[in-house]
């Protein structure tokens, strides 16, 4: 039986070239991953896994050597193939969520199905909503960003990730600012979809401990694949479970699937009005502060000037009150003109 990849990455290096020197963050890595695997890779900070999982999401291109994902070869692929390609077939998690804070979460997630298919907004909100209920969050649909939790916020970009049915998923530490009880559910969650979905799975993290549940774990350093393994998966959280229909095709959508009548289905944007009545009431709320300090300081710096002004004309008076003049001198000078000197004395006692 001939084994299929998902991909493979052959003699590949990435090179930064700085103003001082050159680093290699992937030096000739050879790695063919097979369909439906799951991977992760695992290393010390700097020692090039996301250089690595953008290669393989083509993201950036390689210095040297290929990657081939499916039938497509990235290195021939122009800009614009490649930005389809990314669309297409490959979901990508990344260390944040990078949600757009004024859609609802819905939004969040059609707006990947929109971009990609022709199907409209019936079926990119269909496959939203499906994707939304399979990572748990269908009573949260429609919930802007800064109303969910950050692991609720990750569980939306899972489900961005998903709605274009790809059949390559790459996660860049989901888990690494979740606690350590939301780090495992975000990750067994990952685990299940890629499962139910059957796609291939390439993690990278930081946590050993929950990498050990993939089906191969890669170690890295300075560039290079230092250990390939298969590691004793022992949790029994992450067993397979039954694959689904994902999305739903549009022709077994119902109407009230996609739009039920208490919630019909928004445009894109459809809380920008919030966002800016939002925007425009912190705008004004600052702006009258700001104009408040400015009023009290004007008058504060006005009370100081005043009472400098009122201190040096009573001390004039003061000195030219009992004010008394004499002549001591007047000399002619040789030029013809004169030098009187004056003695003033001032009599007030003040």
């Amino acid at each position: 039986m001939v084994e299929t990849f998902a991909f493979n990455v052959n003699g590949v290096s990435k090179t930064y070239v700085g103003r001082r020197s050159a680093v290699a963050a992937v030096d000739g890595v050879d790695l063919h991953v097979a369909k439906g695997q799951f991977v992760a890779i695992c290393g010390q900070s700097g020692s090039g896994k996301s250089t690595l999982l953008a290669l393989v999401g083509g993201l950036c291109r390689p210095t040297a050597g290929s990657v081939t994902v499916g039938e497509s070869d990235l290195g021939q692929l122009t800009p614009s193939g490649l930005a389809d390609f990314r669309g297409r077939q490959v979901g990508f998690v990344f260390q944040f969520s990078s949600l757009l804070p004024n859609l609802r979460a819905i939004d969040n997630v059609a707006l990947a199905a929109l971009l990609q298919t022709g199907g409209g907004y019936p079926r990119a909100y269909a496959a939203a909503r499906a994707c939304l209920a399979e990572v748990g969050l269908a009573n949260r649909e429609t919930a802007f960003p800064r109303e969910l939790s950050g692991g609720q916020q990750r569980r939306v970009a899972i489900a961005r990730a998903l709605v274009n049915r790809p059949g390559l998923l790459l996660a860049d530490e989901p888990t690494s600012d979740l606690d350590e009880q939301t780090a495992e559910e975000i990750f067994a969650l990952l685990r299940r979809v890629q499962q139910a979905h059957g796609a291939t799975l390439v993690l990278v993290t930081h946590d050993t401990r929950l990498a050990r549940s993939a089906d191969r774990l890669i170690y890295l350093h300075q560039g290079r694949i230092v250990e390939d393994l298969v590691p004793d998966r022992v949790d029994a959280r992450l067993q397979p479970i039954e694959r689904v229909a994902w999305p739903p095709p549009l022709h077994e959508a119902s109407p009230s699937a996609c739009s039920p009548a208490d919630e019909p289905i928004q445009p894109l944007g459809a809380g920008l009005g919030r966002f800016v009545i939002d925007f425009l009431g912190w705008t004004f709320a600052v702006t009258l502060a700001i104009f408040a300090i400015n009023h009290l300081t004007a008058g504060f710096q006005q009370r100081t000037v005043s009472r400098e002004q009122d201190s040096r004309r009573q001390i004039e008076e003061l000195a030219f009150r009992g004010m008394r003049s004499n002549v001591e001198d007047l000399v002619e000078q040789s030029d013809g003109s004169f030098l009187l000197t004056l003695s003033l004395e001032n009599l007030a006692a003040e």
